[in-house]
């Protein structure tokens, strides 16, 4: 899925206004319900609209590029990064989209960084998907290796209003995405070796907000990122696919909010430029806290919309004719001072399919945690897991400890 694709927002815009909506019946709906993202956008159960903190909160809302950590409010200038890698250790019976047809594995690599100053805020993102999959299309009735992978460069820009008691941030992002294939006969190759057959490019943005009162502790944010049509622009014809390549690929609109309630003895909602004795870098007050996060992520149906895997299997299965709703909750502490730092979550993964074998969908279970380790600075490693129903993933990450 493009799950990161953030929107093709103005591209569809113009599509929309021009009435260039396709009334063919090969709209393939590209979703995946899966939270896939950090370690702790993950191991809080992917409620983190309402956090919108640091760079591993940008995807989901781009308000959290103008936000700041307690411990560098005071400062003009300052900078947040963060590395994650994802890999599922289930290689067969992997469900991304509950269609009931499975992939062979995925990967996820994802990078951010972000530059503050004042009340502005820069964020670059980087980001890089692929999906393995095993059609059963080749010539000898045999499996067919067929990788998906998908690339984004995301900027961002933010801004806090009201002495940070609001936020108020965008993201523009340029995307590719693309099927890849072995040649004929070959059953294996490596990624310069593949046939590019598929190929959609596509730019767009997303919008978010972040509520954050001074002095209070609690937080709501919302974003919206709008439907996107996007037409096939390159790629040679693939063989698997019977007549024609699908007119169109709608990633669907979403919609979330959500909020966050904090408790501990450091402050939560600072306003910019106060400096917080509570918080210190070298961690010598108590940083004990405890957060819940809760969101709730809406997504738009797709019109004459069908799975995307069974399109390329080159079947006809319904997909996206509701919109979904994905409730998510997680819950994070600091369970030792200034060193470890524990998450559970959990969230209901909606079904885009009228037969799926999961019924409506299937709930998750997300843990992570973040270790403090001292080598030269102050590192943070990460690690997290999600496991449901025909699903299992686990991903680390590496950025600065906070």
């Amino acid at each position: 899925m493009l799950t990161s694709l953030s929107g093709l927002w103005f591209a569809g815009a113009l599509i929309f206004a021009s009435g260039g909506r396709p009334e063919s019946p090969t709209n393939l709906d590209f979703y995946v319900g899966p939270v896939l993202g950090s370690s702790r956008v993950v191991g809080m159960g992917g409620a983190s609209v309402g956090l919108a903190e640091g760079a591993e909160g940008q995807a989901g809302n781009p308000a959290a590029i103008s936000t700041r950590y307690a411990w560098a409010n005071g400062l003009v200038f300052d900078y947040d990064w963060a590395l994650t890698t994802m890999q599922d250790f289930r290689r067969d019976g992997l469900e991304l989209d509950l269609s009931g047809r499975s992939t062979r594995g995925f990967e996820l690599h994802d990078g951010a960084y972000q530059l503050k100053w004042g009340p502005w805020g820069l964020g670059l993102r980087v980001e890089s998907q692929m999906y393995r999959y095993a059609l059963t299309r080749a010539r000898n009735g045999g499996l067919e290796p067929v990788r998906f992978r998908q690339q984004v460069f995301g900027l961002g820009l933010a801004r806090q209003l009201f002495r940070g008691g609001l936020h108020v941030g965008m993201n523009l992002n340029l995307a590719r995405a693309g099927i890849y294939d072995c040649d004929l006969g070959v059953s294996s190759c490596a990624w310069h070796e593949e046939v590019d057959m598929v190929t959609i490019r596509g730019a767009g943005g997303q919008m978010g907000l972040l509520l954050s009162p001074v002095g209070s502790n609690y937080r709501v944010g919302l974003s919206y990122r709008s439907r996107i049509l996007a037409f096939q622009l390159g790629g040679e014809r693939a063989r698997f696919l019977q007549d024609k390549l699908p007119d169109a690929l709608i990633i669907p609109g979403q919609f979330s909010l959500g909020g966050t309630w904090f408790w501990g003895q450091r402050a939560f909602n600072l306003p910019r430029g106060a400096s917080s004795s509570a918080e210190t870098k070298g961690g010598s007050a108590d940083r004990r806290y405890v957060l819940i996060s809760s969101e709730v992520l809406v997504t738009q149906g797709t019109p004459d919309g069908f799975g995307t895997l069974a399109f390329l299997e080159g079947e006809a299965q319904r997909a996206g004719e509701r919109l979904v709703v994905s409730p998510r909750l997680g819950m994070e502490g600091e369970v030792l001072n200034n060193r470890l730092v524990f998450r559970v979550g959990s969230y209901f993964e909606p079904s885009r399919f009228r037969d799926a074998r999961h019924g409506i969908g299937r709930w998750h279970g997300t843990a992570g945690a973040d270790l403090r380790i001292r080598l030269l600075w102050d590192w943070k490693l990460s690690a997290h897991a999600d496991l449901a129903s025909a699903y299992r993933n686990v991903g680390f990450g590496l950025g600065l400890w906070h």
